[in-house]
């Protein structure tokens, strides 16, 4: 962007990763939702999905066990990543959890920023830089 805050004609504007989720969830419903807690309970809250990230294929194969996150923006601000490990296998259960985080800078899951990046890029036809789903390397001032 330019300094008056235009893009040149023809640039695909750039954003943060922060202002991206903030403008796309202006123009979302939060909707009532159901997540799935350690005890087998539905919880249910008004959010917004925002990504997803599996490993149900890896390096070509499906697999009989595998991990899934979904992140949600929550209507009080704050941020649900709900995961659930499913498994084919007789005798095993899947098993579910969350956690909320009280802030988006407290989400540290690489492969759920990754996909939500990826996600805004093409929502929102914008560029994101990917040093903001990368965390300080140690040691080193940013």
């Amino acid at each position: 962007m330019t300094q008056e805050g235009k893009t040149p004609e023809g640039e695909t504007p750039r954003l943060t990763l922060k202002e991206a989720l903030k403008q796309y969830l202006a123009t979302q419903k939060f909707e009532v939702r159901t997540v799935l807690g350690p005890d087998g309970r539905r919880r249910r809250f008004f959010g917004v999905w925002l990504a997803t990230y599996d490993t149900q294929w890896l390096a070509g194969r499906e697999q009989n066990r595998w991990d899934e996150w979904n992140l949600y923006a929550l209507k009080s601000g704050r941020y649900l990543l709900a995961h659930a490990y499913y498994t084919r296998w007789q005798g095993e259960v899947d098993q579910y959890d969350y956690v909320i985080f009280n802030s988006f800078d407290e989400i540290d899951d690489q492969d759920v920023l990754d996909n939500l990046r990826d996600r805004l890029c093409k929502e929102l036809n914008v560029k994101i830089p990917l040093a903001d789903v990368a965390v300080p390397l140690e040691g080193e001032e940013i």
